[in-house]
């Protein structure tokens, strides 16, 4: 479970810093782990614990603001406005931070749309 507080100066104990994917995936045989990986069929690594750290927090900000599921519910994606490159450029340095260097995030242009998809 992750908590997401508002105001900042809210005063709490947490009792989980650390996401382990493994508790989330269970008995799934799609799904396989070890000490440091969960992956699928794909063969795709992300790391197994997730810090639940200010980077994450961002990642989650983001993908409130601006995230969604792809066509197919097997992917996530943002849409940014094509200005806004920074937004994107940290994004996918977070993306690869958190679920790690497996993890390659794909930029797509569309300036028909005036925007940016990160997928």
């Amino acid at each position: 479970m992750v908590l997401l507080l508002y105001p900042k100066n809210i005063k709490t104990n947490y009792n989980k810093v650390i996401i382990d994917l493994k508790d989330y995936i269970g008995d799934l045989p799609k799904y396989k782990f070890d000490n440091n990986y969960v992956w699928s069929y794909e063969n795709i690594k992300v790391n197994r614990f997730i810090n639940i750290n200010t980077d994450f927090v961002r990642f989650i900000g983001y993908y409130l603001s601006e995230g969604g599921c792809g066509k197919t519910k097997k992917q996530i994606k943002f849409t940014f406005n094509i200005k806004e490159k920074e937004y994107v450029n940290e994004l996918c340095s977070l993306i690869t931070n958190i679920f790690g260097s497996g993890i390659v995030p794909i930029i797509k242009e569309l300036p028909e749309k005036n925007s940016i998809n990160v997928l």
